[in-house]
């Protein structure tokens, strides 16, 4: 029974006709056909003289100007290929043969990268194969048990058709079948430091750095910032984007050195304290502890702050904001 394969398009035949070279190289079928589309740097068509010589090789393959032999296209088109048919080996004691035969299927090369090569018309055929089983082990002979009937689909013709389906792209991206992509809905301007990544459709820094030595490190509170292309404060921190990575990493190493001696303290065991005196330090231990600023340690340029919701943060002083991003913000 044969079948016609619906869905998918072939690649160009939306019926608004080839808008490209690119889209004009989906229907070369033939070296003609693509010197056809071959013009020089001034414009004018390059013609077949210029590229083959008058003379054939004895099989008829052309023979390139100055020497050599060109190659044969092998279009997208059915051809014999060797099947493994569908027999069932659920008993190991059972054996069939033939195991393959060839059946035409599609096979070849489409014009360009982009497009594959799939059957456009199919059928089923039914083949016959030899079934029997093992005797015993060691045996030399085999037990007859008769034809075993397997179904093979067998392409009648071939088309190139894209291999990208519209599922392949993402939510900022659309489906162009005409050209067999996926297009971003809409381009950003990235700045100096970034370029515009046609895939994710979102500027990305040329160059990403390691702002940690050791990456395993959880002691260190640096990261890098894809939209700054610059290493920042993980958290407790705002504003530290405008911050070098040299800046970023002395804070982090004073912040450091400044836990090591605030835990280094000893109390004088020496000082005598009265009644009175315990409950006026109790006190202005309490009133301290209750300071959400108290233990956090602001790099240089930076003041501390607390937020809409309490919570203490450095933020960067305004003449330590680079021009560019104050324009930025203001716009």
């Amino acid at each position: 029974m044969t079948s016609a394969v619906h869905g998918q398009q072939g690649y160009g035949t939306n019926g608004q006709g080839p808008q490209s070279a690119e889209e004009l190289m989906a229907s070369v079928h033939s070296v003609d056909d693509f010197i056809g589309l071959l013009v020089k740097r001034d414009g004018r068509p390059v013609a077949e003289s210029e590229i083959f010589s008058p003379y054939t090789t004895p099989d008829g393959k052309r023979v390139i100007s100055g020497g050599g032999v060109m190659a044969t296209p092998d279009d997208c088109s059915p051809r014999n290929m060797t099947v493994r048919l569908p027999l069932n080996y659920t008993d190991t004691q059972v054996v069939y043969y033939p195991e393959c035969t060839m059946v035409q299927r599609c096979g070849g090369c489409c014009p360009v990268q982009f497009l594959t090569c799939e059957p456009l018309y199919k059928e089923q055929m039914v083949y016959n194969v030899l079934k029997a089983r093992y005797l015993f082990p060691g045996s030399i002979n085999l037990r007859w048990e008769g034809m075993e009937s397997v179904t093979v689909e067998r392409h009648l013709s071939c088309r190139a058709v894209c291999s990208l389906r519209e599922t392949d792209c993402n939510a900022k991206q659309r489906y162009i079948p005409q050209q067999c992509k996926c297009q971003c809905r809409s381009i950003q301007q990235c700045y100096h430091n970034q370029r515009w990544d046609s895939n994710s459709c979102a500027c990305v820094c040329l160059e990403v750095q390691q702002c940690c030595p050791n990456e395993d490190d959880r002691s260190c509170r640096l990261i890098f910032d894809n939209e700054s292309c610059s290493c920042t404060l993980k958290s407790s921190i705002e504003g530290a984007a405008n911050f070098s990575r040299e800046e970023l990493r002395q804070w982090e190493l004073e912040r450091f050195s400044s836990t090591i001696a605030d835990n280094s303290v000893v109390p004088d065991s020496s000082t005598t304290t009265t009644t009175t005196t315990t409950t006026q330090a109790t006190t202005t231990t309490s009133a301290a502890s209750n300071d959400p600023c108290l233990h956090i340690t602001c790099p240089r340029n930076f003041s501390k702050r607390l937020n809409s919701s309490g919570r203490c943060v450095c933020q960067l002083n305004p003449n330590r904001i680079p021009r560019r991003r104050r324009d930025i913000r203001r716009k």
